[in-house]
C-alpha cells in the first residue's frame, strides 16, 4: 500500500510539472506570413480567391497582435488584429474589428487561418498562411 502512495505522489509530482514545462514551448508567431491559399465566401458576391499578408508585430506569451495588408490597401498597417495561443499550444483565437480569427498552427511556418467578419459585408475566410523568411 505504501509504495501505490509513494507512485501516486510521484506520479502526480511530475504531472504538475508538465504545464511549467509547456510555457516554454510557446510557438513564436512574429514576422510576415504571406497567402499559399485564400478562399472567401461571400452572401451577394458568391465564392472567391484572395491574396493579402499577415504581419504579426507583437508577442507576449500567448498573446500577439498584428494586421492584415490586402494587396490593394497601401503600406502598413492594415486591418488590426489580435489573439491568444491557447494551452495546447495549436489552436489560436482572436478578434478584429468587426469579426473572429480561429485557427491552427500547422507547423513552425504555417498556419490555417478562419477569418468570420460580422456586420453588413459579412463574410467567412479560409486562409492557408505560410511564414516568409
Amino acid at each position: 500500500m505504501k509504495r501505490v502512495f509513494f507512485l501516486v505522489l510521484i506520479v502526480s509530482f511530475f504531472a504538475g510539472l508538465v504545464p511549467a514545462f509547456a510555457e516554454d514551448d510557446i510557438p513564436s508567431l512574429m514576422g510576415s506570413w504571406e497567402t499559399v491559399s485564400c478562399q472567401v465566401s461571400h452572401p451577394q458576391k458568391g465564392f472567391m480567391d484572395s491574396s493579402f499578408k499577415v504581419v504579426i508585430d507583437e508577442q507576449k506569451d500567448r498573446a500577439f497582435q498584428g494586421y492584415f495588408q490586402f494587396k490593394s490597401e497601401g503600406p502598413p498597417p492594415g486591418k488590426e488584429f489580435v489573439g491568444h495561443i491557447a494551452p495546447d499550444n495549436k489552436r489560436l483565437f482572436g478578434s478584429f474589428k468587426r469579426g473572429v480569427l480561429i485557427g491552427e498552427i500547422v507547423s513552425e511556418d504555417e498556419l490555417q487561418l478562419f477569418m468570420l467578419k460580422q456586420g453588413k459585408e459579412y463574410n467567412a475566410v479560409s486562409l492557408v498562411l505560410k511564414r516568409v523568411k
